[in-house]
């Protein structure tokens, strides 16, 4: 476990390195894609090439950062999906888990193409998409999870009230445990994105800037959604319940196919 507040203001080269080497080691088994080619010792220097490890600098600044969506978190900054020598295609080897909104990482690196950002989230280090995170100040982004009062999501997945002028924000999936700051119409007025928000929660979500930066935009969340106004109270009942609600769900490795593994599963239901 990590507490992302006692991450370092930077990081020298060798620490980041060392970072890099163990959150994208080349697997001692071979790989191969779904059509059953293996990867070859070319592709790999690609993924390796990407890792950027020659833009590392004697100092490298920690940054902060808030998911805006749900993303997956990789070994390797790749969408790729590759397999082990049995061909399992459920099970992607590059897949470690996945970032939920409003969940804090701190961000490390760039990929070589720009297009991927080494977090470090409070329990994981990996790859994530950078069109999906938010930067922000340390402080906004560390401030963001323990903001009162707040919103606990306890069912399976909701989905945020749609939003035409905002799709960041419209229908967006929000799963089990997911924690979002409440507002309230003192706050917002009684027009929140062309919707009186009297029959619904009012939460803060974090959104991505066009140039990548963070800021925040009320969204609403009807009541009829199956949420609760703080967590639920920790009752074997409970647990139980919530267990149920993923009764019939795929299996998703490392949270793969929008789901979740056992783990996840654990997870989830714990944090409601």
């Amino acid at each position: 476990m990590t507490e992302l507040a006692s991450l370092p203001a930077s990081l020298n080269a060798a620490a980041l390195n060392a970072i890099i080497r163990q959150a994208s080691a080349s697997p001692a088994q071979p790989r191969f894609y779904a059509d059953g080619t293996a990867v070859s010792a070319e592709q790999w220097r690609a993924y390796q090439h990407n890792l950027n490890t020659d833009s590392v600098q004697p100092d490298n600044p920690v940054r902060f950062a808030l998911v805006v969506k749900r993303t997956d978190l990789r070994s390797l900054p790749t969408a790729d999906r590759v397999h082990n020598e049995t061909m399992a295609l459920d099970l992607d080897r590059f897949q470690e888990t996945a970032l939920f909104p409003g969940e804090a990482v701190g961000v490390l690196h760039q990929s070589q193409d720009k297009n991927w950002l080494l977090v470090q989230n409070y329990h994981y280090t990996g790859w994530v998409q950078a069109r999906d995170i938010a930067l922000g100040t340390r402080q906004q982004v560390l401030d963001y999870g323990t903001l009162q009062p707040f919103l606990v999501v306890t069912g399976a997945r909701v989905f945020t009230s749609f939003t035409p002028e905002n799709p960041a924000i419209s229908q967006l999936l929000l799963d089990m445990g997911i924690r979002l700051p409440l507002l309230s119409t003192a706050e917002t007025g009684h027009n929140v994105h062309g919707q009186n928000p009297h029959a619904s929660h009012i939460v803060q979500l974090p959104v991505r800037n066009l140039d990548g930066s963070l800021s925040f935009t009320p969204a609403l969340i009807a009541r009829q959604q199956d949420v609760s106004v703080g967590y639920l109270p920790y009752t074997t009942a409970n647990i139980l319940q919530q267990a149920f609600k993923f009764l019939g769900d795929r299996y998703g490795w490392g949270h793969d196919y929008d789901s979740r593994d056992c783990t996840g599963f654990i997870i989830e239901i714990y944090r409601s």
